[in-house]
C-alpha cells in the first residue's frame, strides 16, 4: 500500500482510538473514526462476545487510570503493521500506560466515501 494510504489509516486510528478512547475519552473523536455499525469482539472465558462502541463507552465509564496526584499514566502506541487491499485494510498496533504493555489491537477498517472508518476490532490484553 502507499505510504499515503498506510498514513490515512493510522491517523484515523490514533484520532479514534488513542485519542478517542484511551487519552480523552472523548465521544465526539471516537465517533469520527470508528463507522457507527463497529464491533469489538471480546474473548471472555472462551466465548466471543461483541461490543458496540455505546457499550464500550460504559464499560470505560470508571476505568481512567487517574493516579493519586491526579495526573495519568502517558498512553503510548507502536504501529507493528498496516495492510491495505483497495478498499480494505488491517493493522496492529500496542499500547502501553504508564509504560506497561496495556493491549496489542489487530484492528479491521472499511473506506467510506474516501474516509477510512474502523469496522471490528479484536485484541490481546497485556497482563
Amino acid at each position: 500500500a502507499d505510504e499515503g494510504e498506510a498514513r490515512s489509516v493510522k491517523d484515523v486510528i490514533e484520532r479514534a482510538y488513542i485519542d478517542g478512547i484511551h487519552g480523552k475519552q472523548n465521544r465526539e473523536l471516537a465517533e469520527s473514526g470508528f463507522h457507527p455499525d463497529f464491533s469489538m469482539l471480546v474473548l471472555r472465558k472462551g466465548r466471543l462476545i461483541e461490543v458496540d462502541l455505546d457499550e464500550w463507552f460504559e464499560m470505560m465509564g470508571g476505568s481512567r487510570n487517574v493516579r493519586s496526584d491526579g495526573s495519568e499514566p502517558a498512553v503510548t502506541h507502536e504501529f507493528h503493521f498496516v495492510d491495505i487491499t483497495g478498499s480494505a485494510a488491517v493493522a496492529k498496533c500496542t499500547v502501553c500506560k504508564g509504560g506497561k504493555l496495556f493491549a496489542t489491537d489487530y484492528f479491521s477498517l472499511y473506506k467510506f466515501d474516501g474516509q477510512w472508518k474502523i469496522i471490528s476490532k479484536i485484541f490481546s490484553r497485556g497482563d
